[in-house]
């Protein structure tokens, strides 16, 4: 039978366990946090429609619940050793091994942390926050300025800053922080997107 090891369990992860569950594969899920989600659970809405990321990681966390997928959350792999149909994988803690044909590495991204570029002023003036912590914001309902505690006045505009050298031929960035600007439009007045 065809065994699989997925490592990373967030939607990009989960998506590939599901799919190789649906070629027939038996499927171990591993993350190394308490729950599955990754990135995507800092998210409140996603482009290009604004569907509700709460609502993909909830689907996406049932349909893994009815698959033939093995989840396991907050453990690491420990070491690797390529055999001659395989992998055996050890994770850390226990002591498990598990004996698949094949990994899939789908480990996320950790966001940029952006106080390493002084001039914005992260972490040194307040109202500086990066699209994340936003998101945060919009996913409690409470968007509000950091320095005043409250929301600011809708007649003034807010500013984003993509930094698309920092980007894969800037596409990234301006796919997820143009449409962000729509919806955080209806909030606060106008954004008004500043590519550098």
């Amino acid at each position: 039978m065809n065994t699989f090891l997925v490592v990373g369990g967030g939607i990009t992860g989960m998506q590939a366990a599901l799919d190789l569950s649906r070629l027939g594969g038996r499927v171990t899920l591993l993350e190394r946090e308490g729950e599955l989600g990754g990135n995507l659970r800092r998210l409140h809405k996603l482009f290009p429609k604004g569907e509700s990321a709460a609502d993909l990681l909830n689907a996406a966390r049932i349909m893994i619940a009815k698959g033939n997928v093995e989840v396991i959350t907050g453990r690491q792999i420990a070491r690797v050793t390529a055999q001659p149909t395989g992998y055996r994988i050890e994770l850390a803690g226990n002591g498990t091994a598990l004996e698949v044909r094949g990994v899939v590495l789908a480990t996320g991204f950790d966001p940029f942390g952006p106080a390493v570029i002084e001039e914005y002023g992260y972490g040194r003036l307040t109202d500086v926050i990066t699209a994340f912590e936003l998101e945060e914001m919009m996913k409690s309902g409470k968007v509000l300025r950091p320095s005043r505690g409250i929301a600011g006045p809708a007649d003034q505009p807010l500013l984003f800053i993509l930094l698309l050298h920092l980007c894969h031929q800037g596409g990234p960035c301006i796919k997820s922080a143009v449409p962000g600007g729509r919806d955080k439009h209806s909030l606060h007045g106008h954004p008004h997107p500043v590519p550098l």
